[in-house]
Protein backbone atom coordinates (compact mmCIF):
# COMPACT_ATOMS: atom_id res chain seq x y z
CA UNK A 1 0.00 0.00 0.00
CA UNK A 2 2.61 2.92 0.79
CA UNK A 3 4.33 2.24 -2.82
CA UNK A 4 0.76 2.82 -4.08
CA UNK A 5 0.72 5.97 -2.26
CA UNK A 6 4.27 6.79 -3.22
CA UNK A 7 3.25 6.28 -6.27
CA UNK A 8 0.12 8.45 -6.89
CA UNK A 9 2.79 11.31 -4.79
CA UNK A 10 4.67 11.29 -7.76
CA UNK A 11 2.76 10.86 -10.67
CA UNK A 12 -0.77 12.33 -9.71
CA UNK A 13 0.51 16.09 -7.45
CA UNK A 14 2.31 18.52 -8.75
CA UNK A 15 5.22 20.11 -7.41
CA UNK A 16 3.17 22.95 -5.69
CA UNK A 17 0.82 20.19 -3.73
CA UNK A 18 4.48 18.24 -2.86
CA UNK A 19 5.63 21.28 -1.40
CA UNK A 20 2.88 22.05 0.73
CA UNK A 21 2.81 18.61 2.12
CA UNK A 22 6.01 19.20 3.75
CA UNK A 23 4.63 22.84 4.81
CA UNK A 24 1.87 21.13 6.81
CA UNK A 25 4.48 18.88 8.55
CA UNK A 26 6.20 22.00 9.74
CA UNK A 27 3.31 23.81 10.88
CA UNK A 28 1.66 21.17 12.27
CA UNK A 29 0.09 22.45 15.86
CA UNK A 30 -1.38 25.51 14.44
CA UNK A 31 -4.91 25.77 13.49
CA UNK A 32 -5.68 25.00 9.64
CA UNK A 33 -6.51 28.74 9.47
CA UNK A 34 -3.00 29.93 11.00
CA UNK A 35 -1.50 26.94 8.96
CA UNK A 36 -2.95 27.99 5.73
CA UNK A 37 -1.79 31.85 6.15
CA UNK A 38 1.71 30.86 7.06
CA UNK A 39 1.78 28.32 4.16
CA UNK A 40 0.35 31.02 1.61
CA UNK A 41 3.35 33.15 2.78
CA UNK A 42 6.36 31.00 2.38
CA UNK A 43 4.85 29.50 -0.48
CA UNK A 44 4.02 32.41 -2.17
CA UNK A 45 0.88 31.31 -3.35
CA UNK A 46 -2.80 32.66 -2.42
CA UNK A 47 -4.53 31.52 0.83
CA UNK A 48 -7.45 30.00 -1.16
CA UNK A 49 -5.53 27.72 -3.12
CA UNK A 50 -3.69 26.29 -0.30
CA UNK A 51 -6.88 26.22 1.61
CA UNK A 52 -8.32 23.67 -1.43
CA UNK A 53 -5.70 21.66 -0.64
CA UNK A 54 -5.73 21.25 3.14
CA UNK A 55 -9.50 20.27 2.13
CA UNK A 56 -8.19 17.57 -0.33
CA UNK A 57 -5.50 16.46 2.09
CA UNK A 58 -7.74 15.68 4.60
CA UNK A 59 -10.31 13.96 2.57
CA UNK A 60 -7.45 11.85 1.40
CA UNK A 61 -6.99 11.02 5.05
CA UNK A 62 -3.46 12.94 5.32
CA UNK A 63 -4.51 15.02 7.90
CA UNK A 64 -7.25 16.31 10.55
CA UNK A 65 -7.79 19.89 11.68
CA UNK A 66 -10.87 21.64 13.21
CA UNK A 67 -14.00 22.47 11.44
CA UNK A 68 -16.86 23.71 12.69
CA UNK A 69 -17.72 21.39 14.99
CA UNK A 70 -14.30 21.57 16.55
CA UNK A 71 -13.16 24.93 15.96
CA UNK A 72 -9.59 25.22 17.14
CA UNK A 73 -8.68 21.30 16.73
CA UNK A 74 -4.69 21.93 15.69
CA UNK A 75 -3.70 20.66 12.51
CA UNK A 76 -2.11 17.02 12.35
CA UNK A 77 -0.83 14.73 9.72
CA UNK A 78 -2.30 11.21 10.04
CA UNK A 79 0.18 8.19 9.95
CA UNK A 80 -0.25 8.37 6.55
CA UNK A 81 0.58 11.87 5.99
CA UNK A 82 3.30 11.20 7.74
CA UNK A 83 4.53 8.54 5.92
CA UNK A 84 3.83 10.76 2.85
CA UNK A 85 5.64 13.55 4.00
CA UNK A 86 9.22 11.84 5.33
CA UNK A 87 9.03 9.92 1.98
CA UNK A 88 9.24 13.67 0.53
CA UNK A 89 11.85 14.91 3.06
CA UNK A 90 14.53 11.92 2.11
CA UNK A 91 13.76 12.04 -1.98
CA UNK A 92 13.68 15.44 -2.70
CA UNK A 93 10.66 14.75 -4.73
CA UNK A 94 12.10 11.97 -7.48
CA UNK A 95 10.06 9.15 -8.05
CA UNK A 96 9.96 6.23 -6.15
CA UNK A 97 11.78 3.20 -7.38
CA UNK A 98 8.73 1.08 -7.20
CA UNK A 99 7.23 3.75 -9.84
CA UNK A 100 9.97 3.96 -12.45
CA UNK A 101 8.77 3.18 -15.76
CA UNK A 102 4.94 2.33 -14.66
CA UNK A 103 3.97 6.13 -16.00
CA UNK A 104 0.80 7.77 -14.92
CA UNK A 105 -1.96 5.85 -13.59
Amino acid sequence: MAQSLLCVLDHEFTPSQRALLLEVGDLQGLTASKAAQEAARRLHVDRSTVRKNLQAFRRLGWLTYGDRQSKGKPLALTPTGLLLFNYLQLSAAGPAAACVGRGRF
